[in-house]
């Protein structure tokens, strides 16, 4: 069996499963790439055990994997996405990480000014997390699972976990400066979960000398064009990408 010549760590997003990076660990195992996806707490379980953990929960256990995993000389690199870009780029301030990729990752999901949300009840959270801890969300469109498949939790959003990821955004979103490792944020223009403004801020805040943005856009208008991993128009082009920053920076 051939060395592995980079070890990688893949981090889903909120209220998600490792499902989201299934095909992309895969993809990466075939190219002499050492995996690790692991499932954060609270997830894959029931919503229940999903309102008891926190962001700071989640946090730990993806550094333990990181820490795990990151041995040797081997190069350990992260691939986040959604909230698992936002606790990768949080390790990536604390830890000595090689490569930072974010797929669609925030530091942000609201701006007063100018304004910007996906949800106005988002600047409600801290408030309506004490009426109501499990808030009832809209199904998706029958044909959206088949054109972006997921799977995780649906018909109800615990706030206090909410709570605790928006404010753990608002940390890793001020310490943005300590990341110097190379660095690629893979985005889509019309993200109806993810405001695309999160890349640009993103990369003008870090101090990486290597990094490069990718903005792809999606035709369809039934999903939230969040899910960019499993989407059918852009799981492929992520894949691609990856791969490039991949042979350039650790391969070469």
């Amino acid at each position: 069996m051939s060395k592995k010549l980079l070890n990688c760590l893949l981090l889903h997003g909120f209220g998600g499963q490792p499902f989201e990076l299934k095909e992309l660990r895969d993809y990466l195992e075939k190219q002499n790439i050492k995996t690790k996806l692991p499932c954060l707490p609270g997830h894959g379980l029931t919503l229940e055990d999903f309102n008891k953990t926190r962001y700071k929960d989640w946090l730990l256990a993806a550094k333990q994997e990181f820490q795990s995993l990151k041995t040797g000389s081997t190069p350990t690199i992260i691939i986040g996405f959604s909230m698992g870009g936002t606790l990768a780029l949080n390790i990536a301030q604390e830890l000595a990480v090689d490569g930072l990729v974010i797929i669609a990752g925030p530091v942000f999901l609201t701006r007063i000014f100018p304004p910007l949300y996906s949800d106005w009840r988002l600047f409600f959270v801290p408030f309506l997390k004490h009426i109501k801890p499990m808030f009832p969300v809209n199904p998706p469109h029958p044909e959206s699972r088949q054109i972006a498949p997921w799977k995780g939790y649906e018909n109800f959003i615990p706030l206090y976990p909410l709570d605790s990821f928006l404010k753990g955004m608002r940390k890793v979103k001020t310490r943005l400066k300590y990341i110097t490792c190379p660095f690629q944020g893979i985005y889509s223009t019309e993200d109806k979960t993810v405001p695309v403004e999160n890349a640009f801020y993103i990369l003008k805040k870090i101090n990486s000398n290597k990094k490069e943005l990718h903005l792809l856009t999606i035709k369809e208008n039934i999903t939230s064009k969040h899910l960019l991993p499993t989407h059918q128009e852009t799981k492929h082009i992520v894949f691609q990408k990856i791969t490039n920053f991949i042979q350039q920076n650790y391969f070469s």
